[in-house]
């Protein structure tokens, strides 16, 4: 009695690793730029925490602090340098790690005075 034997065909085994090759072709370009992605997340909401902290404040002082004591009472652990103010009109938060991802804000003095 001969007996039978059971496994895959070379060419079943080169059409599989073709079809991974594809997946892996396809996928790779979309998890590459998540990296940008995710610095940019952190910049926007460095940004909107830094405008909600001046918000707190404004409510808690009856009238608008510095964009300086803003900064001190917002915990930031993130690696970015913010910059600008009511001052500059402007408040820009800017990457550390990548210096062409930024996140600009216009900022009025009602909602805090002086830079940071």
């Amino acid at each position: 009695m001969k007996k039978q034997q059971s496994g895959f065909t070379l060419i079943e085994l080169v059409v599989v690793i073709v079809i991974l090759g594809i997946l892996a072709a396809v996928a790779t370009p979309r998890f590459v730029n998540l990296t940008d992605d995710a610095r940019q997340a952190v910049v926007d909401g460095v940004k909107g925490a830094f405008l909600s902290q001046a918000v707190v404040n404004l409510g808690s002082n009856q009238g608008a602090d510095t964009c300086a004591n803003v900064l001190a009472d917002l915990i930031v652990e993130a690696p970015v340098t913010i910059s600008g103010g009511a001052d500059a009109g402007t408040l820009t938060v800017t990457h550390d790690d990548d210096n062409t991802i930024t996140s600009t804000a216009t900022i009025s003095s009602d909602l805090c005075t002086g830079d940071v």
